[in-house]
């Protein structure tokens, strides 16, 4: 009874760990606009901060997971994990430049690379039954952080001609920044105290190796293969939409308005992947996924066809819905065929590939909204959702993956 207690308080830690490490760059689409008219940035400039960013997390995501896999003091581990974002969005909060800014929001996302083959696999090996609800779990986390950072930061913006932070002056972009530092920090302490409690009280079995060689081995399977290609696309869609949805929508209803639109998206995100990804251990993976990809690129091609206030929350709530489903889903269909103790360093690789592709592409999003306006960036990115659905259709001939 004592080691089941300690386990539900210490299972705590991994998704509040994981809201910490998410919380700046959930509200940083919030930011966006505010950060674009102080440095006058055009499209491809705004879009480079979210590539930059993202592309050297793809860097450091397989040595990440391979740490993950082999560290002994995890909550040791955890704990820098969480105070490094912070410093680095506290430095961030006083950029200078443009591109100061640029690499202290990409040195402070290491500390999120940190955490996320680290919780993932943690949470997978201790709850290894229920891959989609430990899925679930730890995505809630991260669920946490794009509803409740962004929230905050467009309540903190929004007032910002009425509201003093304490001990700051009139909220802008940077001294928002600075108040959620505070928040994340007393999270931090909860992550350490949790943390240790349930590392005491479970035991995770690590890796004395690496073992590279085994997780590249694993991308031979087709479904791991399909996992990864609709991810990819699917992550693309995301960033691509949460870029500009922002400064599209503050362009036609207002800045007040947008902020509020980006976080019902994000809170979609929520109820869609803890809801469908807790389905998904009872049902057909791939079926969910299909249904999920293609509500998704409907709601999203749907966002920018008017201006009206309750159509656009609407397709901004499916949308939202259903990509947040996908997340939990497209994980758990690739965890599902992959053993505890190489989970870890198979995480890394996983998101290495994913966010190193996704950060690139989301460069062809930024030339095509320069070309034909932000509302582009919802066409393509519901278009390329659609078109992944494709590689779930089984070919003729081959025989059903049990692990779909």
């Amino acid at each position: 009874m004592q080691k089941n207690k300690s386990l539900n308080i210490g299972i705590i830690s991994i998704p509040l760990g994981h809201a910490s490490v998410d919380w700046f760059i959930a509200g940083f689409w919030i930011l966006l606009p505010f950060i674009a008219e102080e440095f006058s940035l055009n499209e491809v400039q705004v879009a480079s901060i979210i590539t930059i960013r993202t592309l050297f997390s793809a860097i450091v995501y397989l040595p990440s997971g391979v740490l993950a896999g082999i560290i002994s003091r995890r909550t040791l581990y955890a704990s820098i994990a969480v105070y490094w974002v912070i410093v680095g969005y506290f430095l961030a909060s006083y950029s200078p430049t443009y591109i100061v800014l640029i690499i202290s929001v990409t040195c402070a996302e290491i500390g999120s690379i940190l955490w996320h083959p680290f919780g993932l696999s943690s949470i997978t090996k201790i709850l290894t039954q229920r891959k989609g609800l430990a899925t679930a779990l730890f995505n809630a986390g991260g669920s946490i952080a794009e509803v409740g950072s962004p929230a905050l930061m467009s309540y903190l913006i929004r007032e910002n001609n009425s509201f003093s932070l304490p001990g700051l002056s009139t909220p802008t972009w940077r001294s928002v920044m600075r108040f959620n530092g505070i928040i994340v920090t007393l999270f931090g302490l909860i992550v350490l105290w949790t943390s240790f409690v349930l590392f005491k009280n479970t035991t995770i079995k690590t890796s004395k190796s690496p073992r590279l060689k085994e997780s590249f081995q694993l991308l031979k399977l087709p479904i791991i293969q399909k996992a990864l290609v609709i991810a990819i696309i699917r992550f693309l869609a995301y960033l691509s939409i949460l870029t500009y949805l922002s400064i599209y929508l503050s362009e036609n209803i207002g800045k007040e308005s947008a902020s509020l639109q980006v976080t019902l998206f994000l809170l979609a995100g929520v109820i869609g992947s803890t809801f469908l990804g807790s389905r998904s251990d009872k049902g057909n993976r791939s079926q969910i996924l299909i249904s999920s990809l293609a509500f998704g690129s409907i709601a999203t091609v749907l966002i920018p066809i008017t201006n009206s206030l309750p159509i656009i929350s609407v397709t901004v709530g499916l949308s939202g819905f259903f990509i947040g489903a996908c997340t939990t889903v497209l994980v758990a269909m690739a965890l599902d065929n992959v053993p505890d103790d190489i989970k870890a360093p198979f995480i890394g690789l996983f998101f290495a590939i994913l966010e190193g592709f996704s950060s690139v592409a989301l460069l062809a999003t930024a030339s095509i909204v320069s070309t034909w306006g932000t509302s582009s960036a919802f066409y393509f990115s519901g278009v390329l959702m659609a078109l992944s659905i494709v590689v779930l259709i089984p070919r003729r001939g081959s025989k059903k993956s049990t692990s779909a």
